[in-house]
């Protein structure tokens, strides 16, 4: 769920059937649903546009807006290939957004409003590095993210869409990522914490730490020189010295 302007925006339903809901944040009580939109992994976000704000959702099948009063403004297809789930959650940067969980790579689009209507078109494609069950993290131009199949750590031009590097790695196709200060800090399901600078020319990896024997799926918590880790049996506080 996300809460914004008083409201909690929900994903109901499952993956054959579902839709998006608003509910009251202080008493629970449903504000409007929008039916037929199956719900998948990803997280929904507020984007804004001008002096409107629009909620935007990754659905099983399509990328959809939809306004605060719960009106559908776009849609686009969004097919994934076998094995992918639309788990990614879109990275947004003023009117552009970048989807990259299809198994099918990464792609821009640029929303743009004509008239009444909003109309996303797709600024560029680079079919050979997308993600697969982790969200990537843009910072300064550039996205770094786990490649889709093997989990290699990549990094992408976000104006152009070139490759800048690839690691040789292989990791773990589920993980989460941060930006911390001059570093992205990675979690991958394996029990890899690993530490690496936000560096468009090549990858720098500052330290890597085995912190789980079991499959760790929870996003890491980072709070002042702690970090807090959930794994299937432990949740357990690192202090950084």
């Amino acid at each position: 769920p996300l809460v914004a302007a008083d409201r909690c925006f929900v994903h109901l339903g499952g993956r054959e059937t579902g839709s998006i809901g608003a509910l009251n944040a202080s008493t629970g009580k449903k504000i409007w649903e929008l039916d037929g939109h199956p719900s998948t992994y990803s997280s929904p976000l507020i984007m804004k546009l001008g002096d409107e704000r629009v909620l935007l959702v990754q659905t099983e099948s399509h990328l959809i807006g939809v306004s605060m009063d719960g009106r559908l403004l776009w849609q686009i297809p969004t097919p994934g290939e076998r094995r992918f789930y639309n788990a990614s959650t879109p990275v947004v940067h003023g009117h552009h957004i970048v989807i990259a969980g299809q198994g099918l790579g990464t792609r821009l689009f640029k929303v743009e409003k004509s008239g009444h209507d909003y109309v996303l078109a797709e600024q560029w494609s680079n079919p050979e590095y997308g993600v697969s069950f982790n969200t990537p993290v843009l910072k300064d131009g550039h996205l770094y993210g786990h490649e889709a199949r093997l989990g290699k750590i990549y990094c992408l031009n976000f104006h152009s869409g070139k490759t800048c590097w690839a690691d040789t790695i292989s990791h773990n196709r589920f993980a989460s990522l941060q930006v911390v200060g001059k570093d992205i800090v990675s979690l991958t399901a394996n029990g890899k914490l690993i530490v690496y600078e936000i560096n468009p020319d090549r990858y720098v990896e500052k330290a890597a730490y085995s912190i789980s024997d079991t499959e760790v799926y929870a996003h890491p918590v980072l709070a002042g020189n702690k970090i807090f880790t959930k794994d299937k049996e432990n949740l357990v506080c690192w202090q950084v010295n």
